[in-house]
């Protein structure tokens, strides 16, 4: 379990900034992915740019992007 907070960085909501820590609820012998900081940007349409600072400690940062699909889409994806 990770709790999860940020911001938009701009009036348009086109930068925003996401932050991710373990929860303190979760139990101590629970396998914990933290993604840390992210960045993002959307300038608007139907995609969403991310950038991770780090997944695990020592991790290379990460860049992704997001994009809108229709469920048709999701279900030949998977």
């Amino acid at each position: 379990m990770n709790e999860m907070w940020g911001h938009v960085s701009d009036r348009s909501a086109a930068r925003f900034s996401l932050n991710t820590r373990p929860s303190r609820q979760a139990p101590a012998t629970s396998p914990v992915t933290s993604l840390g900081h992210l960045d993002g940007q959307w300038p608007g349409g139907h995609a969403i740019t991310i950038a991770a600072d780090r997944w695990r400690p020592g991790d290379r940062p990460v860049r992704f992007e997001m994009r809108r699909a229709t469920e048709a889409d999701f279900t030949a994806a998977c």
